[in-house]
């Protein structure tokens, strides 16, 4: 018999695992490899990733010819290249790019290319060799069932995006080599994206094996995998498992296209590492290493996560609480319980379990048995039933699933009697399996089994600062509405069986099924280690006890040890449904079979090796571990690998973020929003290359679909709730959740990127600009069609969102909604956020004829992303934004001047638009040497800017520009007094005191210790008391109106040796006074007593909250004085964040953990958590001190030029 290792199962461990510390990794294995990575520990959100990132160490890049700029001016054509000297995205707004031809798509798609295949670089040859990975009709949603299903569709003719890839011989192309084309029913193409490269042959030898592939890539990761074993796969995968990790490793031939070194021979490797380590967990890595010479030529980091803590293995895990007698999961009278271990030697069961009698009248009986310790990595058990003293089975099943379900249904019923069951492993000497099962006998069989149930949130419980946060809100959710109990049906055409069920017919009585795979894991972040916390019910009622154990017993992690554990089966449930939801709702939408969705089977819509991948979901993930706390992620690894999310318990941490004690299992937002990012990866460039780097759109888009979501069904997270904040549950903030801003409630525009100083390593902050945009787009198609499809009809946006309606015939955000969809399906991997726009403008054009170009390029255009609006690339963080749209023709042409406001004229001002200066692209300015122009042309609407310019710091206004109407903005910037520009100078406690005053956000003060200072020795609370700089004006006294202050922070700086790291958040300025002396008044301004108090700060001045202080809350913001004549101004510090924040001491966050035992900030108590997390108690930064003689005046405004 073979030995059969279950490469798509969960090995399953109970016991605590040791956190693995890295040892010496080997050096890449050649020049212009991907680099290793080193580092520190990750912070919240992602600023500042201690796993290696994602990287391209491919080199170089094709310049396209004149030949192929000549195709695109003929074709009237707009185009933008990728390194392979061929279009990387390909299109003529507003129009189509050739016109009508009969016949198939896919033909007409590919005889498009053979037309222009110069322009691709293509032979014909090539153009013939090119394989149709996925041809998706763009079904409208009730459609797409009825074909699945093979019915007529009631709309046959519809669009067309089909995706072609390169072939080299025998080996398909990796990553790169992907062309789609997007098709209209009448055959215009609309739309073309590629990666294809010009060459047509591989180049070099393949001489590395699989396993040094794998060790190769491994060690360029930096993770440490140990011995590798190999074992039998299938697939074309190399399967190996690791001497220090659970996880399966995986590598297969290919060929990756490269700029200038010909396509290369490589090995796809796939790596996962899910127990924790000191950089945090978990790692899931897509590297191709070259097969010839052992580089890493490509490197793609898996995990999308919601948010990163500090973290560190060296923190030792919670106690565990006395043992608690073990609790039986729940049962019908009928069922009885079992539990076992195969023999030491391999054998089956020592001793059969039974007899279970049963009684006359029977139907069926169900043998349910999962496994709860596996011997090493094998878990594969079989199930056979025995019938009174036959020694022959009676049934015998092995499913490859856990938990196993063994059916025996007979014809004219079950024999009275008795039953014993007989556990057996299904490869012969694999050792003791440890396993719980359950028997239970029905009256009826299979057609008669009770069909499932559920109790869930569906949205959240009450949020922690509720009256009642314990009141149990679940809704009880049914299959089938067959009880008066029931309150709301999930029957539905987009899973074609039950919830609880595997095809083609199984009940599996747990939370495992087609489409998801739930359970808690105590240490693992990539598989379920504790299939015993997977609940059990024979009737398939999933209604189990909820008491809000996590936030009644403030975070003790001894509940998990208790008799229900940390209401281990209501999370189970709870999450379990909603992968469901989230399957059902995105079929609707376009992720189905074809376009790589999530499913265990696939109902032979596509090839086995692309099913068998249903989300794998970890409830509570982690939690007996430090990096199991204020997070949540999603792997998405090659169609047919299951993907994998993980939620986890949420916690005050000390200095690093002050959520609720809550449970992100029950926070649909968040299980939304990671849902969402297994579906980006999937429907781009699938099915096996994903996202690739977006210019932050990946976690974007996961925002919107939670949204879009939480609007179709009518969901609300609570009372006072933000509907479109990102989870209010977890993180205690109900108007921007987990965000420095809220879609609905964004300044942000497409300059931005790169607007928070603690955000720059990370996709979360610069997503929000897009998430922005497309809230702005969704709403104006509301308020088009709301006249015949209200967006405020509750009933309608169900229909919709249940896919019983098409898109045509919903409200404006259901047709957002789908252009989107459609968008992921054209557009390719990298993509900035311009090339996503132009995808749903060609959407638009497929799906709608172009009915809503007007308002997409509107939307687009009031955030930066308009006509003129340009990038090099996804990696690119300055950008040029653009403001017009070809759709209009009433753009205002403005002009930006600065005019004197008794102070001079500035030699040069820089506009910016929106709420930040630092780090953002201008939209204009007065400087020759620029290239950038004082003139824009904007559509109509209102617009926030900030001007600054050396020796003038900055200045905040707003103008409303009106259809046609062109005009001269006069922007009256004022002397900043304090500007070294201007001439002063200054001194202080800490670093870097000059750069609180050269008139920009971009860099700033900190005074990171108090030695040597006079808050030395200051009790908690009061550490960065009194720290100060001191700005010396000039010789004459000035008169001083008014002061603008900023907190903000910015990215850390290797180039700065006094403050070089990534700054905290709680690091930044909350409160100040304002002190002046004038030297010529009898004193030297040499002492305190010099200077008199001219403004006290609000204790808010700078109002960070719950979570955490955000980007907003620290920006540039101007104080009122009181007058005075000064020589020199004093900034004297009250608070940082850490000290003086409210929600960040321990009397607003109580706990009752004894790992996480401290979350106050400014404590000096010294814990092994503390420690680690390192509050920045001693710590204060600000930006900015800008000091003026008189208010800011009004801005001025004149006809145009």
């Amino acid at each position: 018999m073979s030995r059969r290792i279950h490469l798509r199962r969960l090995p399953l461990l109970i016991a605590l695992a040791s956190a693995l510390v890295l040892g010496t990794l080997p050096a890449a294995a050649a020049a212009g490899a991907a680099q290793p990575v080193t580092g520190p520990a990750p912070a919240i959100l992602g600023e500042g990733d201690g796993h290696a990132p994602s990287h391209d160490a491919r080199d170089g890049k094709v310049t396209p010819s004149a030949a192929q700029r000549e195709a695109v001016t003929d074709l009237n054509a707009t185009v933008r290249w990728n390194d392979f000297g061929t279009p990387h995205v390909l299109m003529r707004h507003g129009g189509y790019l050739s016109g009508p031809r009969a016949g198939s798509a896919a033909d007409l798609a590919r005889g498009f290319v053979r037309d222009h295949r110069e322009l691709f670089r293509l032979s014909e040859g090539a153009v013939d060799d090119l394989e149709v990975l996925r041809d998706t009709p763009l079904y409208d949603s009730p459609d797409l069932v009825r074909v699945r299903d093979g019915a007529e569709p009631r709309d046959p003719d519809v669009p067309h995006v089909v995706l072609f890839r390169q072939n080299f011989g025998d080996l398909a192309a990796a990553w790169d080599g992907l062309l789609t084309v997007g098709v209209r029913q009448d055959g215009r193409v609309a739309w073309v994206s590629s990666s294809v490269t010009g060459d047509d042959t591989v180049t070099g030898q393949r001489r590395l094996a699989a396993a040094d592939a794998v060790r190769a890539a491994a060690a360029n990761a930096g993770l440490n995998l140990g011995d590798l074993t190999a074992v039998q796969a299938a697939d074309g995968w190399s399967t190996f498992t690791a001497a220090t990790v659970r996880d399966v490793q995986r590598a297969r031939p290919a060929a990756l296209p490269t700029p200038t070194d010909g396509v290369r021979p490589v090995w796809e490797v796939t790596l996962l590492k899910g127990t924790s380590d000191e950089r945090g967990g978990p790692a899931a890595y897509i590297s191709f290493v070259d097969a010839e010479t052992g580089a890493v030529l490509l490197r793609d980091d898996r995990v999308d996560h919601l948010a990163q803590g500090a973290r560190s293995a060296s923190v030792p895990a919670a106690p565990a609480a006395p043992a608690a007698p073990a609790t039986t999961p729940l049962a019908a009278p009928t069922a009885a319980p079992f539990t076992g271990a195969t023999a030491p030697d391999g054998g089956c069961t020592p001793e059969r379990h039974g007899p279970f009698d049963v009684p006359e009248g029977s139907g069926q009986i169900t043998v349910a048995v999962a496994t709860t310790l596996p011997a090493g990595l094998d878990d594969d058990i079989t199930v056979k039933l025995y019938f009174g003293d036959d020694p022959a089975p009676v049934a015998e099943q092995d499913l490859l699933t856990s938990p196993e379900v063994l059916t025996y249904a007979p014809d004219g019923g079950v024999p009275a009697g008795g039953y014993r069951v007989e556990i057996c492993p299904f490869n012969a000497g694999a050792g003791s399996i440890a396993y719980t099962g359950v028997f239970t006998a029905h009256e009826s069989a299979d057609a008669d089994v009770p069909l499932p149930r559920w109790r869930v949130f569906p949205a959240n419980p009450p949020f922690t600062d509720s009256a009642e946060p314990g009141a149990d809100t679940r809704r009880l959710w049914c299959w089938v509405n067959d009880d008066p109990a029931c309150q709301e049906e999930q029957r539905n055409l987009a899973s074609r069986v039950p919830w609880d069920v595997q095809a083609p017919s199984v009940p599996t009585f747990t939370t495992d099924g087609n489409n998801a795979s739930t359970a808690i894991s105590e240490v693992s972040f990539l598989t379920p280690d504790t299939v015993v916390k997977r609940p059990v019910s024979p009737t398939r009622t999933y209604d189990f006890p909820w008491t809000n154990n996590w936030f009644a017993s403030k975070c003790d992690p001894t509940t998990f040890d208790r008799p229900g554990g940390n209401d281990d089966d209501a999370a189970n449930a709870n999450l379990f449904v909603m992968h469901n939801r989230m399957h059902d709702w995105s079929y609707h939408l376009g992720f189905t079979e074809l376009t790589s969705n999530l499913q265990r089977s696939n109902f032979g819509l596509t090839g086995p090796t692309r099913e068998g991948d249903p989300e794998v979901g970890n409830a509570q993930a982690g939690r007996r571990t430090f990096n199991g706390r204020d997070n949540a992620n999603q792997i998405t690894l090659q169609d047919g690998i299951p993907p994998i999310t993980n939620q986890y318990l949420w916690q005050p941490l000390a200095g690093a973020f002050y959520g609720a004690c809550a449970d992100g299992a029950y926070d649909m937002a968040v299980v939304a929003h990671e849902y969402g990012h297994a579906i980006s990866n999937r429907m781009i460039a699938g099915p096996d290359t994903g996202t690739g780097e977006t210019q932050g759109q990946t976690e974007s888009w996961s925002d919107l679909i939670f949204a879009e979501y939480f609007r179709g069904f009518g969901i609300t997270a609570g009372a006072g709730a933000n509907p479109f904040a990102l989870g209010p549950y977890v993180t205690g903030n109900k108007q921007r959740g987990i965000r420095n801003h809220a879609m609905n409630d964004s300044p942000l525009n497409y300059s931005d990127l790169e607007y928070d100083g603690n955000g720059t390593l990370s996709p979360h902050a610069d997503g929000e600009i897009w998430s922005a945009a497309n809230f702005d787009i969704a709403e104006a198609l509301n308020a088009k069609y709301d006249g015949v499809f209200p967006s405020g009809d509750a009933a309608l946006q169900e229909r919709c969102a249940r896919g019983v309606l098409p898109a045509e015939e919903c409200p404006g955000n259901r047709r957002w909604a789908q252009l989107m969809f459609d968008g992921f399906l054209l557009q390719p991997s990298g993509s900035t956020m311009i090339d996503s726009r132009d995808g749903m403008l060609a959407a638009d054009l497929l799906r709608f004829d172009g009915a809503n170009q007007a308002e997409l390029w509107d939307g687009f255009a009031r955030r930066g992303l308009g006509e003129t609006a340009a990038s090099t690339g996804a990696a690119d963080r300055d950008p040029t934004p653009g403001w017009s749209s070809p759709e209009s023709s009433d753009e205002a042409t403005v002009r930006f001047e600065a005019v004197d406001a008794g102070d001079g004229v500035p030699a040069n001002m820089t506009v910016h638009t929106g709420a930040y200066e630092a780090r953002v692209s201008p939209t204009a300015d007065t400087d020759p040497a620029t290239g950038r122009s004082d003139t824009v042309e904007f559509v109509p609407g209102t617009y926030d800017f900030i001007a600054r310019a050396d020796g003038f710091g900055a200045f905040r206004f707003s103008r409303t520009f009106e259809a046609g109407k062109d005009q001269v903005v006069q922007v009256p910037l004022r002397r900043n007094l304090a500007s070294a520009k201007s001439g002063a100078t200054a001194a202080g406690d800490g670093v870097n005191v000059d750069r609180l005053i050269d008139d920009t956000e971009s860099t700033n003060w900190a005074s990171l210790t108090s030695d040597d200072t006079a808050t030395e020795g200051n009790p908690a609370g009061r550490q960065v008391e009194g720290r100060q700089v001191t700005v010396r004006l000039g010789d004459a006294p000035v008169h001083v109106a008014e002061v603008q202050v900023s907190a903000a922070l910015r990215p850390a700086d290797p180039d700065d040796a006094a403050d070089p790291e990534a700054q905290s958040r709680f690091s930044a300025l909350r409160s100040f006074d304002i002190l002046a002396c004038d030297a010529t008044a009898g004193g030297d301004c040499a002492d305190e007593a010099d200077f008199g108090v001219i403004f006290s700060s609000a204790p808010d001045a700078f109002p960070g909250v719950r979570p955490r202080p955000v980007a907003p809350d620290l920006t540039l913001r101007n104080f009122d004085v009181r007058d005075a004549q000064a020589t020199h101004i004093r900034l004297r510090v009250r608070d940082s964040q850490c000290t003086g924040g409210p929600d960040y001491t321990g009397a607003a966050n109580p706990v009752n953990d004894p790992v996480f035992s401290n979350p106050d900030c400014a404590s000096e108590e010294q814990t092994p958590d503390r420690a680690v997390l390192d509050p920045p108690r001693e710590q204060v930064r600000a930006a900015e001190l800008q000091v003026f003689s008189r208010p800011a005046p009004a801005v001025a405004a004149r006809g145009g030029h």
